[in-house]
């Protein structure tokens, strides 16, 4: 297929596909060196995107109520 033959199908298949919404056609040199018609996906608009869901944070950890003997040592330990 020529470049120009290719141009030619993408027109036609953006105007008469049933994709012609959710894809759009391009043409592409092919791996033998003639051209080729491409179809590619496009993203959704920004109207239909469903709405974000976010976490809340966590909340920050209460103090510890142990001395420091007792969290660097533990409460185990026979006297020194």
């Amino acid at each position: 297929m020529t470049k120009e033959a290719a141009r030619e199908r993408c027109a036609h298949l953006a105007a008469t596909h049933v994709d012609r919404n959710t894809h759009q056609w391009l043409p592409r040199r092919g791996p033998d060196g003639g051209w080729q018609v491409v179809k590619v996906g496009l993203t959704p608009p920004e109207e239909n995107l469903t709405t974000e869901q976010h976490a809340d944070p966590d909340p920050s950890s209460a103090d510890d109520p142990r001395t420091p003997y007792q969290r660097n040592v533990g409460e185990w330990a026979g006297p020194g």
